[in-house]
């Protein structure tokens, strides 16, 4: 975008840093702009030229460096939510969808004996319940957040979210050394539905991991 007037011109500042997804920050850029443009309009009659009226909204506007900063913090929110939101919803689905891929398995290769993935089946069974609680909590908090207008801390949402990967993981590991022993092990139709939908929110799961730890400037 060209900074031909000082409302392009704080823009371009704006989106230089502005952090959060693609999509969400052009949004973003296109409202304020709009926003900025509106209300130049309604101080026209104020000042002799469009450019005087440009730099009174935008001086009401305030820095771009601070409705950047403030911007960022309600996407970092956003993407905590959507973490917590993603674990409440998908850990029973994936759940139930691996439960009757096992059950209705034409071929038990451990006939129910204790066998060699019980290390892995209590690592899974740990870190869901601990995906579950933290992500939880991160619901609860926010709503107190949002309440009082408070930033809502990451953590609860970062560890929901690893533990899902870990227990994605270990779901992953488990259904190997399955299908090791005998490819009849799973039952396909529905084991094809779970091993997709697991892919895809171990994707999504560990992009915001990502943005939330790694990319700490969108956190």
């Amino acid at each position: 975008m060209d900074a031909t007037g000082p409302v392009d011109a704080y823009i371009a500042e704006l989106g230089g840093r502005l952090k959060g997804p693609l999509l969400w920050r052009r949004r973003v850029l296109e409202e304020t702009r709009d926003g900025l443009l509106c209300l130049a309009e309604d101080l026209a009659g104020d000042h002799p030229d469009r450019e005087g009226a440009e730099r009174a909204a935008v001086r009401e506007w305030g820095p771009a460096a601070a409705l950047a900063e403030e911007f960022s913090r309600v996407a970092a929110d956003m993407r905590a939510v959507s973490v917590a939101v993603r674990v409440l919803v998908s850990v029973p689905l994936l759940g139930g969808l691996w439960t009757v891929a096992w059950l209705l398995a034409p071929v038990d290769p451990w006939d129910g004996a204790p066998g060699p993935m019980d290390t892995v089946q209590d690592l899974l069974a740990v870190a869901t319940g601990i995906a579950l609680a933290m992500s939880a909590v991160t619901a609860l908090r926010n709503r107190r957040s949002a309440a009082r207008g408070l930033p809502l801390p990451k953590g609860e949402a970062v560890g929901g979210g690893l533990a899902l990967l870990v227990a994605i993981a270990a779901t992953l590991l488990f259904l190997a050394v399955r299908v090791a022993d005998s490819v009849q092990a799973v039952e396909w139709w529905t084991g094809s539905a779970a091993f997709a939908a697991t892919l895809a929110v171990a994707a999504v799961t560990a992009r915001d991991m990502w943005c939330l730890t790694v990319r700490t400037r969108w956190a």
